[in-house]
This record gives structure tokens, C-alpha cells and sequence, in this order.
């Protein structure tokens, strides 16, 4: 099994060779995002697994972890991420979804025929 999450939302690796169909796609999967509550379950499930092995792990990945979470302004610490799983629910993440989309920022890097009509639309 891999250790990738499945909670990828939206992820592009084909070619596209109209701008404003590709922009559309962006843009219609971003503002529909939403959250299944089993999907959810399984991801929370998988990750809490994660923590709880992260102890395992070679130990000069978890020197590099902490070398790292000392460096950083902003972090959690593993134990700190598995205490407040239980806490986390469906309902939560929902009510995240907008306000996090509020703040988000797209760039996407586009190139080939490019008109100038088409950029301005």
C-alpha cells in the first residue's frame, strides 16, 4: 500500500489544447468542491495510522523532521497532530472548505498558440 493519501481533490496530467476549455475545468471543479463523509473517514483513518508509525521511520528521516520542525515558525509536532484527530469531523472540514477558497490562489502556467483573445476571456 503507499503511503499517498487517496484525498487528492483535483489534479490535471493531460494536454489540453483549448485555454478556455482548461480554464472552465479549473474553475467549475474549484468552486464545487465537497466532502464525503466516507472519504473522510478513510483519510482520517490513514493518516492517523501515519502518525502512529512515525516513530518507526529510519532514524535519520526523523532527524531531518525535527531539524526541520526547529527551523519552522509554524508547525505541529506529530504527537501534537494525533491529539487533536479526534476532534476533527466531517462538519468541520465543510464549514473550512469556503473560507479556505476565499484565500486561494490559482497560477497556472499555459503556453503554446495562445491568442490574444483568448487570454483576455
Amino acid at each position: 500500500m503507499s503511503d499517498k493519501l487517496p484525498c487528492e481533490i483535483l489534479e490535471c496530467q493531460m494536454f489540453f489544447v483549448n485555454q478556455q476549455m482548461i480554464t472552465e475545468f479549473f474553475s467549475s471543479h474549484i468552486e464545487n468542491i465537497s466532502c464525503w463523509h466516507f472519504a473522510f473517514c478513510v483519510c482520517l483513518v490513514q493518516y492517523a495510522r501515519s502518525l502512529k508509525n512515525f516513530e518507526a521511520e529510519q532514524p535519520y528521516s526523523l532527524s531531518s523532521y525535527f531539524a526541520g520542525h526547529l527551523k519552522s515558525h509554524r508547525s505541529w509536532l506529530k504527537e501534537q497532530r494525533a491529539e487533536a484527530l479526534p476532534e476533527l469531523n466531517v462538519e468541520m472540514l465543510q464549514s473550512f472548505i469556503p473560507e479556505f477558497m476565499k484565500h486561494l490562489h490559482v497560477t497556472m502556467l499555459l503556453h503554446g498558440n495562445l491568442t490574444q483573445s483568448g487570454q483576455s476571456s
